[in-house]
């Protein structure tokens, strides 16, 4: 039998207390959407945070959900993030945050990271991209690859075609490929119960 030493148990009893201590506290957490959704697909985490006590922040990123912007007027990242970043700059004045971003929202929370560094505590990924510092925001090359394996059709308007448009309208999802992509590094456990969710 190993005799545990006085000041390892006592680093133990403190790192127990810590836990203790967080368990407690109160967090801030501001969730962002995936591509294609809106505010309204966190309803049932935002539900559970309030309920444990927490503050929570689910907003809706330029022309999604409620936010009253064409989808056609947005011409940077800036403009698509702007809701994020204006809520960063202004309504986070005292205290930190815990992002949390899917999907899309990954790449949203790594540009509010490096724009306000001081004003998060922590950030989490969620079948988000994760971009490596000095990758493009949405990789072309990736949507390529999602393109010619199918899992992604580009939609344009009725009246053009890819050769002579100016770019897609809309981005399909064929949510049976999605799978591989979403969750190619989740237990089997998850990537079952996200097939049965397609279902």
């Amino acid at each position: 039998m190993i005799q545990t030493l006085p000041r390892e148990r006592e680093r133990e009893r403190e790192r127990e207390r810590e836990r203790e201590r967080e368990m407690k506290e109160k967090f801030h957490f501001v969730l962002v959407h995936g591509l294609g959704h809106g505010a309204w697909c966190w309803y049932k985490v935002i539900a559970r945070l309030e309920a444990a006590g927490h503050t929570v922040t689910a907003l809706d990123l330029a022309s999604s959900g409620i936010h009253k912007s064409d989808a056609g007027s947005i011409a940077s990242v800036a403009e698509y993030l702007a809701p994020l970043i204006n809520f960063l700059a202004h309504s986070v004045l005292d205290h930190q945050v815990i992002l949390i971003g899917h999907s899309l929202g990954g790449c949203c929370i790594s540009y509010a990271m490096e724009a306000f560094p001081e004003k998060i505590s922590k950030a989490f990924f969620i079948s988000a991209f994760m971009p490596h510092s000095g990758d493009y925001f949405f990789d072309p090359e990736l949507v390529q690859e999602f393109v010619s394996n199918g899992l992604m059709k580009l939609l344009y308007t009725t009246n053009d075609n890819e050769a002579n448009s100016s770019g897609p309208i809309a981005m399909y999802f064929d949510s049976t490929k999605a799978l591989k992509y979403l969750h190619n590094k989740s237990s089997e456990e998850v990537e079952d119960n996200s097939r049965m969710a397609l279902l």
